[in-house]
């Protein structure tokens, strides 16, 4: 018999393994468990793997280790240990254990700036309305359930004209991503993708869109990168600083507790680690914020602190509650602005609010009455032996008597508000495009004042830069005339002190001297120009001999020529003598024969 560790029961040894390994071994898949137990492990930390905190410990399992002085006598293990040891046998699961330290994650900090986050982005939360109205689309695709059960593929103004106005989506996309969505949907022209497949492939990115911006931030980062473009249509759900972390995916507030396994857990993780086996039954109690003495919570999720007050009816809500939640929802706000107002949210295929019917409740047309007692709608359309919807209903009874009608224009209101709605949208458009025409023209002429300044400001540096290099020309020009000008007169006292000093002398030697005037700017003038001129005769010579020598060489050549001629003329003619004198031996044999004949 072999024992298998603490809490373990005891098995015989298989005699098989000796078949294979020739050693003596344990068969069973725990080992050293008991040997594992005995060695010493740190306080706080795993018995088993002697890595992980310990978190758990087994209420039937006994620690027999003589060398490990702590734990009162149990085996404690983190979370993997215990389920792994624990999973041997039927009767091994049925051990139960106590909670030794509750799992923690780490707080959850700003993607941008690294602070305590309050803040997680849900992305663009797309309606439901959209989600299910493209559920009914690719129904009628799929089977020749309409135009798209063929083979033959939407076109984009088709597709584009769905997402707008059936959908409704024209707020959440641009007419360019509904484009490239388009085209990722409908492949490649080899894939040959019909309809159904198309709006498919289109329902999985619309499934995705909420997790482009699945961050944490604080309030401030939020803020400023969440201000403008496609990511000012995110949503966002708040918590507080340094709330308790789901332990399974750190990455998101906690929202519920384990009451066997005391662990926070998020929604998510919580419905996915709960799901199969003895945890399956497992009780979860919600985890809401501590309040304070004089706080109230959230009237909306009845989770947070409501720190903030509903501008219409008062009530105490969560930030994001009061961003996102509640508003829409407010029925003294719709009370105040109106059933149809401007503002409120749309949510039928044709633009009416569900408070308000637009089908008769009787024959199914367009109501232009309202039932003041019993609140529904009727239509006015009357005939032979037809006395009216309304007629029909309040035949009998009390309601022929007390109920009355008024008038239902909520239909030619809602008409009439779209038709302003968009003569709006056009002036606004053309407010725009004049707008834009402006900024261009005024544009066009920035352009063309700073081009003419530009080559104003060009122009007068090339001027500029003209008088400079004139005046440093003309100063290096001085400068050499007056190196000249002192070397000559240096030489002066050597030669007047041969012949006497004296000022006559002087004036008599400086008679037979060059003049200063000669090194003037009209002496360099003359000596370069009489350079040029001899360059100009040196070159017209060098081009008479080239010229002579070319001359030369035709003469040589055509003389050759003749030569070779008169060779070639001279042999012809002798040849041709040879033949004359052929010509007439062959005749005088002839002769001779004749004769002798």
């Amino acid at each position: 018999m072999r024992d298998h560790g603490p809490g373990l029961h005891s098995f015989p040894a298989n005699p098989r393994a000796l078949r294979f390994t020739q050693q003596l071994m344990q068969a069973w898949p725990y080992l050293d468990v008991a040997a594992a137990a005995e060695e010493v492990a740190p306080v706080g930390i795993c018995m088993i793997c002697k890595e992980e905190d310990a978190t758990r410990s087994c209420n039937q399992c006994v620690q027999k280790s003589s060398k490990i002085a702590w734990g009162d006598g149990k085996i404690h293990f983190c979370f993997i240990c215990f389920s792994t040891y624990h999973s041997e046998s039927q009767d091994m699961r049925k051990h139960t254990f106590g909670v030794t330290r509750a799992s923690k994650a780490a707080s959850l900090t700003c993607v941008i700036c690294g602070e305590l986050s309050t803040r997680r982005c849900k992305g663009m939360i797309v309606p439901e309305r959209a989600k299910e109205e493209l559920v009914k689309v690719v129904a009628e695709c799929y089977g020749g359930g309409g135009e798209g059960g063929k083979l033959e593929q939407i076109e984009e103004d088709a597709f584009i004209e769905v997402l707008q106005k059936r959908l409704k989506l024209e707020k959440f996309f641009s007419r360019e991503k509904i484009i490239s969505y388009y085209y990722e949907c409908k492949g490649k022209a080899r894939e040959k993708r019909n309809n159904s497949e198309i709006w498919k492939r289109f329902q999985e990115h619309l499934g995705v869109v909420g997790d482009e911006c699945d961050e944490n931030y604080c309030g401030d980062c939020w803020d400023r990168t969440h201000r403008k473009g496609k990511m000012a249509r995110h949503e966002w759900t708040g918590y507080m600083a340094d709330c308790l972390v789901c332990v399974e995916c750190e990455t998101l507030p906690a929202e519920k507790l384990c009451k066997v396994c005391r662990d926070n857990m998020c929604n998510g993780c919580a419905k996915v680690s709960h799901m199969h086996g003895k945890k399956h039954s497992h009780g979860f109690e919600e985890i809401k914020e501590e309040i304070g003495p004089h706080e109230i919570m959230c009237v909306c999720c009845v989770k947070r602190v409501g720190g903030e007050a509903c501008k219409f009816c008062k009530v105490n809500l969560c930030d994001s509650c009061y961003a996102f939640e509640h508003y829409k929802d407010c029925s003294v706000r719709k009370q105040m602005l109106g059933e149809g107002e401007e503002g409120e949210e749309e949510e039928d295929e044709d633009g009416e609010k569900p408070y308000h019917p637009v089908e008769c409740s009787v024959c199914k047309k367009e109501p232009d009455v309202l039932c003041v007692q019993c609140g529904d709608v009727y239509c006015s359309v009357k005939w032979m032996g037809n006395p009216g919807c309304f007629r029909k209903t309040h035949a009998k009874g009390n309601r022929k008597l007390t109920h009355t009608l008024v008038p239902y224009t909520f239909l030619a209101d809602t008409r009439e508000r779209h038709a302003k709605e968009a003569e709006k949208e056009a002036a606004e458009e053309e407010k725009i495009s004049a707008f834009r025409e402006e900024v261009a023209k005024s544009k066009g002429d920035l352009l063309a004042r700073l081009e003419a300044k530009a080559k104003g400001r060009q122009a007068n540096l090339e001027v500029e830069a003209q008088k400079e290099f004139e005046q440093r020309f003309l100063e290096g020009l001085h400068e050499k005339q007056k190196k000249k000008k002192k070397k000559i007169l240096g030489f002066l006292p050597n030669i007047f002190a041969k012949k006497g000093g004296g000022k006559k002398g002087i004036e008599k030697k400086m008679k037979n001297l060059p003049q200063i005037a000669d090194y003037t700017d009209a002496a360099v003038a003359d000596r370069e120009e009489r350079e040029r001129e001899e360059a100009a005769e040196k070159e017209h010579k060098m081009k008479g001999r080239r010229l002579a020598a070319i001359e030369a060489e035709k003469e040589e050549a055509r003389l050759e020529a003749e030569k070779k001629a008169g060779v070639a003329r001279q042999e012809v003619l002798n040849k041709r003598a040879e033949a004359e004198a052929a010509k007439k031996a062959a005749g005088g044999q002839t002769m001779v024969v004749g004769a002798a004949a």
